[in-house]
């Protein structure tokens, strides 16, 4: 029983089994149903089953047809069981009204329909263009066309060539690989693989792919292209050519024919290789009409050609005009010159050279260690010359000087510094400072001019000396020490407590040497109502070691044995010419005067003329002695520094034709007390006069007073010495050897007598204040009177 279960169970699935299959083949014949093929023409048909695997053989004006589609050859094998057949020669496939391909051999599958033809210039014909190629595969249901040995495909003036590609003529598509190139009357393209849409023009080119339109050039390996507009979308390592050997590369680029515009993303980069220039941004545009390239962020421009770089925010660059424009945080490098300038705005004229920059600018040369800010500025770099304006502020790191003005402009070739306007200028390193209308200031040589252009005398301070000066033009060079000053030059060294003016100045700090002509006058203004005024045509100071007295060197950096004290210096002060010289208690001219600050003394030279009070002195030579005045107090008001004593008059000294006049005013009548003598010395105890000597040819007027102060008589005295003594200016005692003279009535004696053979009383020269120093009023015989050299009388009459 159960073996007949078992049996019958596996009948009734081999019963099903051959149900479901017997469905499957009949779905499968359905399935295989196609528009039968028929035979409209053939001039011979043969068929032999041995043959052709049973398929049947046409020769001669064949014709055959399937629905609406039409084939035509010389002959044909045609299998009427599989719709498959092949055609020879003069081949020619037609489908309606919208296909039309001509070859020489077609292989036809009349079920897929799928036509296959090969020959010489295969040629498809399609309402959509015209396809030529060596081998067509064309399937007719689908309507796609496709070749695999070179083809070419034409719509219009279009023309696509390619080693293998497909036409989609529903579609009006095609896609292209392996030297594929389109050709038209408004550009080329290359590429190794190509999608193309006849109708809309786009074309989208994968790998490296070089568009060519009119002046443009594009390399791309990813971008979608219109051939008709010229409108470019570029996505990956693009790179758009232009005339002049010049390139603009990006990850995007949207390019616009019609508005001939280009559009970046991404890294852009614009290369002018002809003039060896870049220009770098983070997106941007470019605009064809106006030769002009926009870079959005990170803009960088680099002037190869010249070592140039400007980095900007956001900026464009013009072709034509070949200017770069930096709008928001600019930087410019000349590596070339070692200068760097930053600013809010700026713009690089490429033809010229030239940099111009605004807000905020700062410009740093790296090469001379110099900083500069200010509001505008401009380098050139063919003149190598920096530009400034409104508000500079030129600082010199290596030597310490600082100059701020309105405008300047710097000359990195001299290192010349021209400053104009409100100059101001500051020696940090030796606290110095002046202010000027324009000045100029050499790196090199470390010499600075400063000028009045405008009125406003320049203006000097030193701080170490505590020092001021004013004048019109002022030099001073570094290097050598030498101060020149011109024109109405004010000179005040508050430390010394001294002043000086003229027109022409030079000094030399470290050499200790001064000159000063036209118009000088040094005041020595150290003693408070006692102030000295002095004036000379040539004033001239030189300085000594006090120890050695070798004329003073200055060496940087002096390096001194140990245990070894810096020498201290002293000055020779010397007038020569119309030397004029006045304080309150006396005056003095003469023709050349010399100041010896070690001895204190003061020597003046031919015909020499002191005034003090009443009294006046000529000799040919006067020499005053001065002292230090310990009696001065100590100023200690600046810290704690001690000042140096003041002098006092100790001794004066006048050497061949001595003469001392007094003048004496009783009532209306004017009298004048007269000692002559060779040689007189006369000396000074604080500042008074208490002792007078008189050596050679003595000759004496005076009017003795009475005790009411009354002159009654007149006396005239001869000697060979005389030594008075004095106290609060009074006469004490007088001593005389033996000595000749008379005692004559007031009024009656000779005027001989009355009046020394070599006295002179120049009032008209006397000078009146410090302003009268420079009216300069010459004796009337310009020297003192010859005077005849007194003999002893005769001893014996033979003698």
């Amino acid at each position: 029983m159960q073996i007949i279960r078992t049996h019958i169970l596996r009948t009734l699935a081999l019963i099903i089994f051959l149900l479901c299959g017997l469905t499957v083949f009949a779905q499968t014949t359905k399935q295989k149903s196609f528009e039968r093929i028929y035979l409209v023409h053939a001039d011979k048909l043969m068929y032999d089953r041995t043959q052709f695997d049973g398929a049947q053989r046409a020769k001669g004006r064949v014709h055959f047809r399937q629905g609406v589609k039409q084939l035509y050859s010389d002959s044909a094998v045609y299998n009427d069981r599989t719709a498959k057949f092949e055609a020879f020669g003069n081949v020619r496939f037609v489908q309606g009204d919208t296909v039309d391909i001509r070859g020489n051999y077609l292989r036809y599958d009349g079920q897929a329909q799928v036509a296959y033809m090969t020959g010489h210039d295969v040629t498809l014909k399609h309402t959509r263009g015209t396809l030529v190629s060596d081998s067509v595969l064309y399937n007719v249901q689908q309507e796609v066309a496709e070749f695999f040995k070179g083809g070419k495909l034409t719509r219009g003036d279009v023309t696509l060539t390619a080693e293998h590609g497909k036409c989609f003529m529903r579609t009006d598509s095609a896609h292209f690989d392996n030297n594929v190139k389109l050709t038209s009357a408004r550009g080329t393209i290359t590429t190794n693989d190509m999608g193309y849409n006849m109708k809309t023009k786009w074309a989208h080119v994968m790998g490296p792919s070089n568009i060519i339109r009119k002046n443009n050039n594009i390399y791309t390996e990813n971008a979608y292209y219109n051939e008709a507009t010229g409108e470019a979308r570029l996505l990956q390592r693009n790179v758009l050519y232009k005339p002049g050997n010049r390139e603009m590369a990006a990850d995007r680029l949207h390019y616009r024919s019609d508005t001939k515009e280009a559009i970046f993303s991404g890294r852009v980069r614009y290369d002018d290789k002809n003039n060896n220039r870049t220009v770098e941004s983070i997106g941007g545009r470019y605009d064809e009409n106006g030769r002009t390239f926009y870079g959005d962020e990170q803009m960088v421009f680099t002037d190869h050609k010249n070592n140039r770089r400007i980095t900007t925010d956001k900026g464009n660059y013009n072709e034509a005009s070949r200017v770069f424009t930096g709008e928001r945080n600019v930087v410019f490098d000349a590596y070339k010159d070692s200068v760097r300038m930053t600013c809010d705005q700026g713009e690089y004229h490429e033809r010229d050279s030239i940099f111009y920059g605004n807000g905020h600018v700062v410009v740093t040369d790296r090469k001379h260690d110099t900083r500069t800010t200010c509001d505008r500025g401009e380098h050139h770099g063919k003149q190598k010359l920096t530009k400034a304006m409104g508000r500079v502020n030129y600082y010199d790191r290596r030597n310490q000087r600082r100059v701020k003005c309105d405008r300047g402009d710097f000359n990195e070739n001299t290192k010349i510094l021209n400053a104009y306007d409100n100059v101001w200028f500051h020696d940090i390193r030796n606290r110095r400072m002046a202010t000027a209308d324009r000045a100029d200031y050499n790196g090199f040589t470390k010499q600075f001019d400063a000028y009045c252009d405008a009125g406003r005398l320049v203006h000097a301070h030193d701080s170490i000396n505590n020092q001021d000066m004013v004048a019109e033009h002022v030099h001073y060079n570094d290097s050598t020490g030498w101060l020149q000053a011109r024109n109405d030059v004010v000179f005040h060294d508050y430390k010394r407590k001294y002043d000086f003016q003229g027109h022409f100045v030079d000094y030399n700090d470290r050499w200790g040497l001064g000159l000063a002509t036209d118009s000088a006058i040094a005041a020595d203004l150290s003693r408070k109502g006692q102030e000295m005024y002095f004036h000379a045509d040539t004033i001239k100071v030189f300085s000594y070691y006090r120890s050695t007295d070798e004329p003073y060197e200055y060496v940087k950096d002096r390096k001194l044995p140990k245990g070894y004290v810096q020498d201290s210096l002293y000055r020779v002060l010397r007038g020569e010419g119309k030397v004029r010289s006045w304080s309150k208690d006396v005056q003095a001219v003469c023709d050349t005067l010399i100041y010896h600050e070690k001895n204190r003394v003061v020597t003046m030279l031919r015909d020499p003329i002191v005034w003090n009070e009443n009294r006046q002195i000529l000799g040919e030579e006067i020499i005053v002695y001065l002292s230090e005045d310990e009696k001065k107090p100590k100023n200690t008001a600046a810290g704690n520094r001690k000042e140096e004593n003041g002098m006092k008059l100790d001794s004066i000294h006048v050497n061949s034709q001595a003469l001392v006049c007094e003048q004496v005013l009783r009532g209306d009548t004017l009298h004048f007390n007269q000692v002559a003598a060779q040689q007189m010395r006369s000396y000074f105890r604080d500042g008074e006069i208490y002792m007078n000597t008189c050596k050679g040819n003595v000759c004496i007027v005076n009017y003795p007073l009475e005790k009411d102060s009354v002159i009654l008589y007149q006396n005239y005295t001869e000697t060979a010495a005389l030594r008075m003594t004095l106290e609060k200016k009074k006469l004490q005692r007088i001593w005389a050897p033996a000595s000749t003279g008379c005692l004559y009535p007031l009024g009656l004696a000779p005027r001989d007598r009355t009046y020394l053979e070599n006295f002179a009383w120049f009032s008209d020269i006397r000078p009146v204040d410090q302003n009268d120093l420079l009216l300069w009023r010459g004796k009337r015989g310009m020297e003192l009177k010859a005077r005849k050299r007194r003999v002893a009388p005769l001893q014996k009459l033979t003698d």
